[in-house]
């Protein structure tokens, strides 16, 4: 289940749940704005999706999982291709080999 759809079926608005957070973890915790973020795809710091799926489930009666409310994207490469005998901090922006 999507994070608009908990949202939905609870007819809260992201205010709402961000309240809820504030009011468990502390005052403050997230702005009232930041689960505006989290719908257009952005992915909350550490330790809040525990937060958030504990919320969820506890006021939806089942479980809620991270991975239902952000789930994974593709990574991209991390690093440039290795060319023989040349090391990655040889090449500038653009992965062309610096000359000296």
């Amino acid at each position: 289940m999507s994070l608009a759809g908990c949202l939905a079926r609870l007819e809260w608005s992201p205010e709402r749940l961000a309240r809820e957070i504030n009011r468990r973890s502390g005052a403050g915790t997230i702005s009232s704005k930041a689960p505006y973020n989290w719908l257009r795809g952005a992915r909350p710091r550490r330790g809040i999706p525990a937060v958030v799926t504990k919320i969820l489930s506890d006021q939806l009666g089942e479980p809620v999982t991270a991975e239902e409310l952000w789930p994974a994207r593709e990574t991209l490469p991390s690093a440039l291709p290795r060319r023989s005998g040349v090391s990655p901090s040889s090449r500038n922006c653009e992965g062309q080999t610096r000359t000296q």
